[in-house]
């Protein structure tokens, strides 16, 4: 910004696992400077909830089959530390965001990979938020042209996280 190379009036962070942290801190830390984040495969840290402050546009990715960042959270004492459920991190960042409920609805299952896509869109938000809940899904970017792997378990062709972060971002 001190160089004039970024507009702080358009700063966006997109982070996958541990960079979707990142982009929930730095949305925390500084909301001032943040105009919206993308978080994919992360859960909200149980250390770090971050439930005050000024609502901050977010788009979340989870799967439910993520064997790193589990759907239902981890637990207290997890070498890679105790996490929310998706259902809680949406929650939280709902009553951040001050949103009234839940708002329209749309599945996605056109790829035929084992998984489908529900994008959920809360509604009354003072900062928007969308909810992209990926059942099948593993610890991938979703939309990765890579197929299901080991460590990471079964990858998503049904949603494009890039392509819905920017669709996201461009409204704001």
């Amino acid at each position: 910004i001190a160089d004039g190379r970024a507009d702080p009036a358009r700063i966006y962070l997109a982070g996958h696992s541990n960079g979707g942290g990142m982009a929930m801190r730095f949305a925390c830390d500084r909301p001032d400077l943040t105009t919206g984040i993308a978080v994919i495969a992360t859960k909200v840290p149980t250390a770090y909830q971050c439930k005050q402050g000024r609502p901050v546009p977010a788009i979340f990715f989870h799967g439910t089959l993520d064997p790193i960042a589990p759907h239902e959270g981890r637990p207290q004492g997890s070498r890679l530390g105790a996490t929310l459920s998706a259902d809680e991190s949406l929650a939280l960042w709902s009553a951040r965001n001050r949103c009234k409920g839940i708002g329209r609805r749309q599945t996605v299952d056109r790829r035929n990979d084992g998984t489908s896509a529900t994008l959920t869109a809360y509604s009354g938000c003072r900062a928007p938020l969308w909810h992209i809940l990926i059942d099948g899904h593993g610890h991938d970017w979703p939309g990765n042209r890579r197929g299901a792997t080991r460590l990471q378990g079964p990858a998503t062709k049904e949603v494009a996280a890039g392509q819905l972060s920017w669709r996201f971002f461009s409204r704001l």
